[in-house]
């Protein structure tokens, strides 16, 4: 059998290389939405401190008042709320 050069028309090569056009644009739109959504969520965050700041109080922990379960945070939430009173 004759050894043959790579032909990129016919070869894997040519294959992949054709489908990495699509996984890029793939990609890039994972984390257009990826940033969209995180953006979101640091809204969702400004919008609770807000509420809780013009009423005069510190906001309890995110995390705590969706789920009912302390977060690592909740701890200095706790400590600053008493270092200001």
């Amino acid at each position: 059998m004759k050894d043959r050069a790579l032909n990129p028309k016919t070869d894997c090569i040519s294959f992949l290389g054709s489908h990495s056009r699509v996984w890029a644009r793939v990609r890039s739109l994972y984390f257009y939405i990826l940033r969209i959504f995180a953006a979101g969520l640091f809204l969702i965050y400004c919008f609770w401190w807000v509420f809780w700041l013009v009423r005069g109080k510190l906001p309890p922990a995110l995390f705590l008042a969706i789920t009912g379960l302390p977060s690592p945070t909740t701890g200095c939430t706790r400590s600053l709320q008493s270092l200001l009173q």
